[in-house]
């Protein structure tokens, strides 16, 4: 596991309120992760936070799983 993806995942277990060994990259965050409005906007914040550059709201649409914003994030962060 990548640092990034280790950081992602740690962000999310905050947010969602799930243990991080619950989290896998193939999941969904809707799905299967049963994020919300509110749980996906807290996440964001602390993703951008953590990684210091923002995430446009019609990327972010597009994120669907852990590892699409692992990928983005590394493709992205300063």
């Amino acid at each position: 596991m990548s640092d990034t993806e280790a950081k992602v995942i740690a962000i999310l277990s905050e947010k969602l309120g799930l243990s991080e060994s619950r989290i896998k990259p193939t999941d969904r965050l809707v799905e299967d992760l049963n994020s919300d409005d509110l749980d996906s906007a807290e996440a964001v914040m602390a993703i951008q936070d953590e990684f210091g550059f923002m995430i446009l709201d019609k990327d972010f649409l597009e994120l669907k799983t852990v590892q699409d914003i692992v990928d983005y994030v590394s493709k992205n962060k300063k």
